[in-house]
């Protein structure tokens, strides 16, 4: 059985830069490749987002570097020999901000699953869980992605199209939890100063929620969270499996 865990770690979140490790254990024998997406789910445009891969360095479990060579135009080969695991570690910069892309800077981090997280051909179908080493001072950490046992900087996906299609924002951000047609939700707030009641937003958002469940006859989620970055740079909304994000201009 193959086993994906993922950790995105922000040592230094002043540098714009991330590092996500990957360690996948039971591979088949062999090379193995590693793939950075260039597309994004409700995107139709390339974005081509190994360009912000710096440095890939991979190893197995015990240490030993293997070599990773470039073999295509987002894709590594990893000569891992006839090993069944290995470790890959990349160091990403994430300086621009936007629905599609990966941010971080001093005071937060918004992470866009396909800009930030690669994948090994042939394991596109398992479940992986994400660990999520950020700053201490950071609070707050608002996903889609269910925590492990209530832990929320340990996160799990179903799948890889699961693991991208749920960004995260973690920092200090508000969140205000409400209930819409008797499922939980969540609106994390990020930037400000806000022009609107928190209260109207969220009564409005059960609103729309509870709208459409009575169209379409079901909510298809046990959880949603709602993702409001107030900016005076807003760039649309976008939506995921069970969140959104979506932007609005300050007061």
């Amino acid at each position: 059985m193959t086993r994906l865990a993922y950790r995105v770690s922000i040592p230094s979140p002043a540098t714009q830069r991330l590092t996500v490790e990957l360690t996948a254990e039971g591979l088949l024998p062999g090379d193995a490749l590693l793939s950075m997406p260039r597309w994004a789910p409700g995107w139709y445009v390339l974005r081509e987002y190994s360009r912000n891969v710096e440095s890939i360095r991979a190893r197995t479990l015990a240490g030993r570097e293997v070599p990773v060579a470039k073999d295509g135009v987002s894709t590594w080969r990893i000569r891992k020999g006839r090993g069944g695991s290995v470790v890959v570690s990349l160091s990403i910069h994430a300086p621009k901000w936007g629905d599609a892309y990966s941010f971080v800077d001093a005071s937060h981090a918004s992470l866009f699953g396909p800009s930030v997280f690669p994948w090994i051909h042939g394991t596109e179908q398992e479940p992986a869980t994400l660990a999520i080493d950020a700053p201490a001072a950071w609070g707050q950490v608002s996903s889609g992605l269910e925590p492990v046992d209530g832990d929320p900087r340990l996160r799990a996906a179903d799948d890889y199209d699961h693991l991208i299609d749920a960004p995260i924002e973690i920092g200090n951000h508000e969140v205000h939890e409400f209930e819409a047609g008797g499922k939980p939700h969540e609106l994390a707030i990020v930037g400000g100063p806000i022009p609107t009641d928190r209260g109207k937003i969220t009564a409005d958002l059960a609103k729309i929620v509870e709208e459409t469940g009575r169209m379409f006859g079901e909510l298809p989620y046990d959880r949603y969270v709602f993702l409001l970055y107030v900016t005076p740079e807003p760039t649309g909304s976008l939506e995921h499996r069970n969140s959104t994000t979506f932007t609005m201009l300050p007061a």
